[in-house]
């Protein structure tokens, strides 16, 4: 049990708010279940120009998409149905059993949720609100990371390496780095920690 309260800035959720969706494209094994979040919204003209000529259809950017996914990434989130009722408010984890028993058919099921719900949430596009320590390729973009949620990295406070497992954002894109370290409570500044040279371990 962590000896810091949930309220603790290392433990920082990024809020988004979007839709709930499912992905596949061909070579993929499994049908992938995301999270759109409205800020990759865009207009484009329709992909079928022949049938649909000048007409705009709303697209989702993939880099404003979370994928469930690694057991470092921690996911709260309030689900509404069409009616804009909550049907699901709470934390999401992943389901190995669920996934097993599915033949690897989709990428994430939660444990919290029932498989032919959680489905039904993602093929419907339900509207939710995603509290994740995840972050968009393009959130990663945007503060320009070096270093990514989940990775090692060197500290060089202490000349440790160490588990990347939070970043959080102040003021004129000040960045904060959160490590499985104690010291300082584990809160990093970029020049703080440098990328592990692998050839050299």
């Amino acid at each position: 049990m962590s000896k810091y309260p949930e309220s603790h800035p290392r433990y920082k959720l990024h809020i988004y708010e979007g839709v709930l969706n499912l992905y596949y494209e061909t070579g993929m094994e499994t049908q992938g279940v995301i999270f759109h979040d409205n800020r990759g919204n865009h207009g484009a003209p329709h992909w079928d120009v022949t049938n649909h000529a000048n007409e705009t259809v709303n697209y989702h950017s993939l880099e404003w998409t979370i994928w469930f996914q690694c057991a470092f990434f921690r996911y709260n989130i309030k689900i509404f149905d069409k009616e804009n009722n909550v049907v699901y408010e709470g934390p999401l984890t992943n389901d190995k059993r669920k996934i097993v028993a599915s033949k690897y058919a989709f990428s994430f099921l939660p444990k919290e949720i029932d498989k032919i719900k959680w489905i039904k949430y993602c093929v419907e596009g339900y509207r939710a609100e995603l509290h994740t320590n995840q972050l968009t390729m393009a959130l990663e973009k945007e503060y320009n990371l070096e270093h990514k949620i989940g990775s090692f990295v060197h500290d060089d406070l202490t000349s440790k390496d160490v588990l990347l497992f939070n970043v959080t954002f102040g003021k004129d894109k000040t960045i904060g780095y959160w490590v499985n370290d104690d010291y300082l409570e584990g809160g990093r500044h970029p020049w703080e920690l440098s990328q592990i040279d692998w050839r050299k371990k």
